[in-house]
């Protein structure tokens, strides 16, 4: 039996080759640079292009003629949400001139029974205050105000605010105030997504909805792109390599193992690190649009920030635990399949015959990321546990499945070591395969 001890000797060597080899070529660089600076550009102009829509749509109306206040207030209204109507729409009144000094403050649910039987002891100290209660009954939104005995506030403050708030509300329900569209509706106006419960279980919001749709959609995408892509880039390299006259000088001081794992992790470390670039592209773009989209238009309203905001409020998805491991899996998972391209190309002699065994290759990339995708919706818990820990679907699953609250971070970090585990041995098996087609070639 082989000893293997030293049976990466050389793996820093080919690393620093292979990876030096695929970036100093200007293709390389211009590439990479321009399609970053063509992601910056799209998500700039999501945001510009809002700005200006919105801008040029705006009715004559305004929300000070729609609420029609004269008087300027500088209190604090603490108000408990009993309805499906996001807060986001309830501060928007704040927009208004009457309002702009106005803090519109929520109740956190823990204490809305206090805030509304004990008013005087839920303000107290504070003389320019009131509590705003909002409950909602079929299609029928009231809104109820409390005052403290020892106050600054009048009631006929308080009756105007309230008639503000009612024509805000109504002409908001009616006539989709401004450059509010139905799409922006729908966000605000969600309450709960209507789905199948167990006992004592509690309705998706809307957010989380949405979290659950669009977050696998997200991750499976990227890593399925960045596996076929990067992929075939890795074969092509392998057996071109291994068909080379140099590599019977090269094998003299490096160990197969090395040679294929040298090449298979500076490819995978390219490819992660143009993704890294791209991703802080998008980022980067985001913000410069916001801030360009606010000088054209300051009440423009970005959909993709009213998106994130419900996202975050819904799940846990941006803790910095379920980012981590979900950067892990994907980076690791890619890797994983990286190996398994590796282990096709040593399969083969020529590159002629690539094609004849890229579907090796494909087949568990595409059930990985259909039955990844597919499952996360079906609901269904034993499939759901199957793919969370098989490692041609858990690179897939895991990522969207944190973020959604679908898997705990033990599970995850579970997941991660099973993938991890499972990339070795195949290092281990392809470094085998390798070295046995070159030194046994006629």
């Amino acid at each position: 039996m082989e000893n293997k001890k030293g049976m990466f000797t050389g793996f820093k060597k080919v690393f620093g080759f292979t990876a030096s080899q695929n970036v100093k070529g200007k293709g390389f660089k211009v590439s990479t640079i321009l399609l970053a600076l063509v992601i910056a550009a799209i998500f700039a102009a999501i945001s510009i292009f809002q700005a200006v829509f919105q801008d040029s749509n705006k009715d004559e109306d305004n929300i000070d003629n729609i609420i029609n206040v004269n008087e300027k207030f500088d209190i604090d209204i603490y108000y408990v949400n009993e309805t499906g109507i996001n807060d986001l729409l309830i501060q928007g009144i704040t927009e208004a001139e009457a309002f702009k000094e106005c803090s519109l403050l929520p109740v956190e649910k823990s204490e809305f029974e206090r805030a509304k039987a004990d008013v005087n002891g839920y303000l107290e100290g504070k003389k320019d205050a009131v509590v705003m209660v909002l409950n909602e009954d079929e299609n029928t939104v009231s809104v109820k105000y409390y005052i403290p005995y020892d106050t600054d506030v009048s009631q006929d403050t308080v009756e105007i605010i309230g008639e503000a708030f009612n024509s805000y509300y109504e002409y908001i329900s009616v006539n989709q105030i401004t450059d509010l569209d139905d799409m922006h509706m729908s966000l605000y106006n969600a309450n709960v997504y209507q789905a199948s419960l167990k006992a004592g279980d509690e309705p998706d919001s809307f957010g989380l909805m949405l979290t659950k749709m669009l977050v696998p959609m997200l991750f499976s995408l990227v890593l399925y792109m960045m596996i076929l892509l990067y992929g075939q880039n890795i074969t092509k390299i392998v057996v071109s390599e291994k068909s080379s006259k140099l590599m019977e000088t090269l094998l003299t001081s490096v160990k197969p193992y090395a040679v294929i794992a040298g090449k298979i992790v500076a490819v995978s470390g390219i490819a992660i690190m143009q993704m890294l670039i791209w991703l802080a592209s998008g980022v980067a773009g985001f913000y410069i649009g916001e801030k360009a989209a606010q000088a054209i238009n300051p009440d423009y309203i970005n959909y993709m920030s009213l998106i994130i905001d419900m996202i975050k409020e819904s799940s846990d998805a941006f803790s910095f635990g379920a980012v981590l491991i979900a950067l892990l899996m994907v980076i690791v998972g890619f890797f994983m399949y990286s190996v398994l391209a590796g282990l096709v190309a040593a399969l083969v002699e020529r590159m002629e015959d690539i094609s004849s065994v890229m579907g090796l290759f494909q087949l568990p990339v595409i059930i990985g990321f259909l039955g990844a995708y597919f499952v996360s919706m079906s609901g269904n818990d034993t499939l759901k546990l199957a793919v969370k820990y098989c490692p041609v679907t858990s690179p897939f699953y895991v990522p969207s499945g944190i973020m959604t609250g679908d898997m705990t971070l033990v599970s995850g970090i579970i997941s991660l070591l099973i993938v991890a585990l499972v990339t070795l041995g195949l290092i281990v098996f392809t470094g085998r395969i390798y070295k046995g087609k070159l030194f046994n070639r006629h």
